[in-house]
């Protein structure tokens, strides 16, 4: 798996300000997003969602994370899970698709 950049604001910006369409996600777009990221930015504004909040990034103890396609139960979305380096987020995602579980500092979900 190479690192690669990814929306998480927009797509975790969506859901968490209860945003979404009618129609899912398919799978060759959820496919398109599986990878290692780190995060380079991150804001949190608990009062409300049409504004940023301050950064929180030196709070975040795991900064990389991996992105897995998932199904959970009858939901297909994206599930993103810290990480500590490359070799560690690389062992998670072969663990997930294997079916197995991960331990992470943070996890969330994507879907619609």
């Amino acid at each position: 798996m190479g690192r690669g950049w990814i929306g998480v604001a927009a797509l975790a910006g969506a859901t968490a300000c209860g945003g979404g369409g009618d129609s899912g996600i398919s799978s060759e777009v959820l496919a398109g997003f599986e990878g290692i990221y780190q995060l380079d930015g991150a804001t949190e504004n608990p009062t409300a969602c049409d504004a940023e909040g301050p950064s929180n990034l030196d709070t975040i103890a795991q900064q990389m994370f991996v992105a897995i396609r998932l199904k959970m139960l009858t939901v297909s979305g994206l599930q993103l899970i810290s990480c500590v380096d490359d070799a560690g987020c690389a062992s998670t995602a072969a663990s997930v698709k294997g079916g197995g579980g991960w331990a992470a500092a943070w996890s969330w979900f994507l879907s619609e």
